[in-house]
């Protein structure tokens, strides 16, 4: 079985998703600094421009962006589990505790299940295009996967482009302006906006209200 370091160096070479593979730099801070300075202009629904347009809005207001971190925090401090597929057999249990942590090791490429669905869950609740996750394994960039995947880890909605083909649902743009054609068969976890109202409703009813940004 490979170990969770090499499970994560795989991850890194498989992945659309080039950033991975670039040293961080001061750089991309100050990019972001200067989007929070941007006026507040929300393009109209449906545009991918309004995505980006809501990103800046929720991070320049303090109470937006208190609710939105807190419901993060909420949200990944949920213990996260796999679950046998048979509890009274303990081979299927000590499976999935194995199953269990590795995703938490191996996730987003290393940062772990808490970085993971920290990206996931903003992306869900502040864009009108929804949450991605990239599933990584063996097979074509533009094809389904071959056997189990990997890894996984979270795509960012601002660069995810719906395209309504049903083999290809979405093109992923990286950061040198390479579009990827991202297969609908194992290689892609998407929920879109029309979802949220269903969630929101649910976590209503438990007792946790969501607040969704775009709506």
């Amino acid at each position: 079985m490979p170990s969770n370091q090499s499970i994560i160096e795989q991850a890194i070479d498989t992945t659309i998703q080039d950033r991975v593979r670039k040293p961080v730099t001061a750089s991309g801070v100050s990019v972001v600094h200067w989007l929070a300075r941007a006026g507040l202009y929300i393009a109209p629904w449906w545009s991918p421009a309004r995505d980006k347009d809501l990103r800046r809005f929720w991070k320049k207001s303090d109470h937006l962006a208190g609710a939105i971190y807190s419901y993060q925090a909420k949200m990944t401090a949920i213990p996260s589990q796999v679950i046998p597929r048979d509890p009274s057999i303990r081979e299927h249990v000590k499976e999935a505790q194995v199953e269990t942590e590795r995703i938490q090791a191996t996730a987003q490429f290393g940062e772990g299940w808490e970085s993971y669905f920290s990206k996931w869950v903003e992306d869900f609740l502040c864009q009108d295009a929804g949450a991605y996750t990239e599933l990584i394994g063996a097979g074509p960039v533009d094809g389904p996967l071959i056997g189990r995947p990997i890894s996984f880890a979270h795509l960012d909605s601002n660069r995810c482009q719906r395209t309504g083909n049903a083999e290809f649902p979405v093109l992923y743009t990286d950061d040198e302006g390479k579009q990827w054609k991202v297969h609908f068969v194992g290689s892609l976890i998407g929920l879109i906006a029309l979802v949220r109202a269903l969630v929101a409703q649910l976590l209503d009813f438990l007792g946790q209200p969501v607040a969704v940004i775009g709506d």
